[in-house]
């Protein structure tokens, strides 16, 4: 897809004019015209101003790469895992009650175990999906 054709798409897909895009670029209509007619281009301050107001990199604009959605999951996911492990500190560490077993695991180490390893894994998996 060309520059001026993507430009296009993605003016459509805000239900934008070519005038409203123009006021927000502080630019004429005819600019926009002729940039989505790829009978002119913008300079690359105009490109980095376009690629802002569209949430796009350089490379999902020109090269029509797919847009790549923030995900808040993880950071929802550390939040969890970090209440988790406050609670571990309030749930009673008493190992009176498992004076029969060879392993004890009380309340508070059961919460403390699930908190670190979750918030460890998020971790992991956050920074991987970050480097691809």
């Amino acid at each position: 897809m060309k520059f001026g054709e993507r430009l296009q798409t993605l003016r459509k897909e805000k239900n934008l004019s070519q005038e409203e895009l123009a006021r927000i670029l502080n630019v004429s209509r005819q600019t926009i015209s002729r940039w989505e007619s790829s009978l002119s281009s913008p300079d690359l301050e105009m490109l980095e101003k376009i690629c802002q107001y569209f949430h796009m990199t350089y490379d999902e604009f020109l090269q029509n790469k797919p847009i790549q959605k923030k995900s808040y999951l993880p950071y929802i996911f550390i939040i969890l895992f970090i209440i988790i492990i406050f609670l571990s500190f309030l749930l009673p560490n008493s190992t009176e009650d498992f004076t029969g077993s060879a392993i004890v695991m009380t309340p508070a180490g059961f919460c403390l175990l699930i908190g670190v390893t979750g918030l460890l894994l998020t971790l992991i998996l956050s920074y991987r999906n970050h480097r691809k």
